[in-house]
């Protein structure tokens, strides 16, 4: 039987270590809403790439160009085609109409009295992302 999104999700998040990229599903529904909340609850860490916009609209436009040009499949076999560019839910366009928003809105989770046990690395530049990786492959784990 399959497990649903919202089932996959309290049972990842039930695991003493997990990841989500990007706080979880949009939440353009009740479900998706409580999902979000769900994963900011439990959270303990928050590695926030919190990058300028023309690095991320760079890095969605080529992610998206290779995947156009390798006709790479992704979820459900969908592939990025020119068309799919003019949806309002294309990564590129949603990376430069969200950007703002986004920031906003992870901030003021963070800045939450209810979250000050809540580690959080802000890294504002792919460099300082790799010199943090680095730093954790070299160190112990416990």
């Amino acid at each position: 039987m399959a497990t649903t999104f919202p089932a996959a999700i309290e049972e990842i998040t039930a695991g003493d270590r997990w990841i989500f990229d990007s706080g979880g599903p949009p939440p353009v529904d009740p479900v998706r809403v409580r999902l979000r909340e769900l994963l900011w609850s439990r959270a303990d860490t928050v590695l926030w790439l919190d990058y300028s916009q023309p690095v991320v609209l760079w890095r969605a436009a080529t992610r998206s160009l290779r995947r156009m040009v390798t006709r790479e499949r992704l979820w459900h076999g969908y592939r990025d085609t020119p068309a799919q560019w003019l949806r309002a839910d294309h990564p590129v366009r949603r990376a430069w109409s969200a950007h703002r928003r986004r920031r906003q809105e992870i901030a003021a989770r963070i800045a939450e009295p209810a979250r000050h046990a809540l580690t959080v690395h802000r890294l504002h530049r792919p460099d300082e992302t790799e010199a943090f990786m680095r730093r954790l492959r070299l160190e112990p784990r416990g």
